[in-house]
């Protein structure tokens, strides 16, 4: 098996295990179910908690939203008042998902198109149980305003964006993938990245126990500025450009972090935001 496999699916949550293993099988060779289920074995997540997740979490389409359909009736959800498109869909989902709130996104519209850019800038609709859809609104306002019949984020600047990107958010294809990316950096840009990752190395206890969490990518750290340095051109998988923006989400309100460092970043969030649609 993958020791790749292995070591992204040792560093799922219970619940990003639980939802992938159950809840997502079409999107995983079946050498990642089997290291999922290894997984699952080893931790020994009692019945009641699997139950639990399942329960909480509505997959947007296929055998998904069959099995939820089971948990949820489908005529008791309603629209959301408005649309939004596909990428801002997947940060409605991580904000409810947080709430406990069961949401339906309809991208069936989607299955038919071609291009990334097509499918990410296409409004989608959200549903939401009925039981739940006074807390949806509210918290959707929090985030988003409503201008003709379209939801905008009312944050939709780079360090904003940054701040709030989820990585249990990550579409499980990216998890897993070995592919060599094709995203390029230059000098300065790895040598920026090799700055704060080995202050990260050093100052990981102090930042875990400041920002009470866990730092998601940090065993990719250290692989990452060790093809950082080198001089030819480092091949970047996904992994180690996940760990890069988790660098640089860290050290976002740090006094040395630059213009160049924010470049980065962006340029990231655009191309995770295309490999999510």
């Amino acid at each position: 098996m993958s020791a790749h496999i292995e070591d992204s699916v040792h560093g799922f949550s219970n619940e990003q295990l639980i939802e992938h293993y159950y809840l997502e099988k079409s999107n995983y060779t079946e050498e990642a179910l089997t290291a999922m289920k290894q997984e699952l074995r080893r931790r020994a997540i009692p019945q009641e908690k699997i139950d639990a997740v399942i329960t909480a979490i509505t997959a947007p389409d296929g055998e998904e939203s069959e099995y939820m359909a089971k948990h949820y009736d489908k005529s008791e959800y309603e629209p959301i008042d408005g649309r939004f498109t596909a990428n801002d869909a997947l940060i409605v989902r991580a904000m409810l998902a947080e709430q406990q709130i069961p949401l339906m996104i309809d991208m069936s519209e989607l299955a038919t198109m071609s291009g990334i850019q097509a499918k990410a800038s296409h409004p989608v609709t959200l549903y939401v149980h009925r039981d739940f859809t006074e807390q949806a609104r509210k918290l959707i306002a929090e985030h988003f305003d409503l201008s003709e019949e379209m939801y905008v984020l009312k944050y939709n600047d780079t360090l904003s964006r940054l701040k709030a990107f989820n990585f249990y958010e990550v579409p499980p294809v990216i998890l897993v993938s070995s592919e060599i990316t094709a995203v390029e950096l230059s000098s300065v840009e790895k040598d920026i990245l090799i700055a704060f990752g080995r202050r990260l190395l050093d100052e990981v206890d102090a930042i875990e126990a400041e920002q009470e969490r866990v730092i998601f990518y940090y065993d990719a750290v250290e692989p990452l500025i060790e093809q950082l340095v080198k001089p030819e051109k480092p091949k970047l998988l996904h992994t180690d450009l996940l760990a890069s923006l988790e660098i640089l989400q860290i050290y976002c309100s740090d006094p040395g972090f630059s213009g160049e460092a924010l470049g980065i970043a962006d340029a990231l969030l655009h191309f995770f935001a295309d490999q999510a649609s």
